[in-house]
């Protein structure tokens, strides 16, 4: 069984200068360790998510996120979602590519900043976010698993109430996983 590294820390080297690691995830995956990390020098925030062999220890692949509020699960097919402020995305732990990847979800329905762990249902993969600070999720956006294209936005009545009070217009498209360890 995989186990954390002590190791582990200063072998991310991709963390830059005056960067520090804010939040570790790590999922045991056929005998390595994928791990999620999000670096902070306190103005800006990255995450990375990376897969690391055990014995001897060696990174397989990494891939930078750009957002930071990093969420990280592994589905019951073994695919890694990942996702931060505005973005989300599916690969394979296996070769590391990425099968589909989402920029730009803060400017959809007034932003999807932090996201929740996913679930899955037949073809699709639903997140819950919210659009700020908030630890109550009030919009559901579910895409399709295979491609990342949008099947479905969803907004809490709270949400929907507020906009329209704004005068903001609201954009509309068409169209179970586990939690990692801290």
């Amino acid at each position: 069984e995989a186990t954390a590294n002590p190791d582990l820390i200063p072998q991310i080297r991709q963390v830059r200068a005056g960067e520090y690691i804010e939040h570790l995830w790590f999922k045991p995956y056929r005998g390595d360790l994928l791990v999620a990390f999000e670096a902070s020098a306190g103005e800006y925030g990255r995450g990375a998510v990376c897969r690391y062999r055990q014995q001897p220890w060696k990174m397989r692949w990494c891939h930078w996120i750009p957002a930071f509020n990093v969420v990280a699960a592994v589905s019951q097919d073994q695919t890694v979602y990942v996702g931060g402020i505005g973005y989300l995305a599916r690969l394979n732990p296996s070769s590391g590519k990425f099968i589909w990847q989402r920029e730009g979800l803060y400017q959809i329905d007034q932003a999807f900043n932090i996201f929740g762990v996913p679930t899955e249902d037949g073809p699709l993969v639903t997140f819950e976010a919210t659009p700020g600070a908030g630890p109550v999720p009030d919009k559901l956006i579910s895409l399709e698993r295979a491609t990342g294209r949008t099947a479905r936005i969803e907004i809490s009545r709270t949400l929907r109430s507020e906009l329209e009070r704004s005068s903001i217009g609201l954009v509309r498209e068409r169209g179970s996983c586990a939690a990692w360890d801290r």
